[in-house]
């Protein structure tokens, strides 16, 4: 029917994908990945052209990993007219074989957090971020030891990684 596929990485090489302007449909794959970064890039280059019949779309597909992950927050906590969140797990699989509901059962009697995150798609909660909710503002502050020596007994300082954590 004259359509074509093309496969670009996202994540190796974001700056591949501006030149996808006149794309009728962009499928995500493992968008629990997907940065913000990267969205800004090809948000603006999947756009209607004059010679386009219809309005592109963009399909994002993923489990979601944690909470404060990107594609969770901007695709399914936040809603609008232009975007669509279907929400589906294996219990809406109509041929799930028995052996994939017996796993499925067992995980849930043996850990229910799991169960939720592998089989249900809940995000787990605190997620990646720890590190970038820190607040210089917030969590740092001058503190007069001289002050506090009498009533101090110790002091604890910690570098949690030598780069920054993304």
């Amino acid at each position: 029917n004259g359509s074509k596929i093309v496969y670009k990485h996202l994540h190796d090489n974001v700056d591949e994908v501006k030149g996808l302007e006149g794309t009728d449909i962009c499928w995500i794959f493992e968008g629990h990945s997907l940065l913000k970064e990267s969205w800004d890039i090809l948000d603006p280059t999947i756009r209607r052209t004059p010679r386009m019949t219809r309005n592109p779309e963009v399909w994002i597909e993923f489990n979601p990993k944690f909470e404060d992950d990107f594609a969770y927050q901007e695709f399914v906590v936040k809603t609008g007219r232009d975007r669509i969140a279907v929400y589906t797990t294996y219990l809406d699989h109509a041929w799930c074989p028995e052996e994939t509901l017996e796993k499925a059962e067992r995980c849930k009697r043996e850990n229910e957090d799991e169960y939720n995150h592998i089989w249900l798609g809940y995000p787990r909660n605190v997620g990646g971020l720890v590190y970038p909710q820190f607040n210089m503002d917030h969590h740092i502050r001058d503190v007069d030891l001289n002050r506090i020596e009498h009533v101090a007994n110790f002091f604890m300082g910690q570098d949690p990684h030598t780069v920054y954590y993304p």
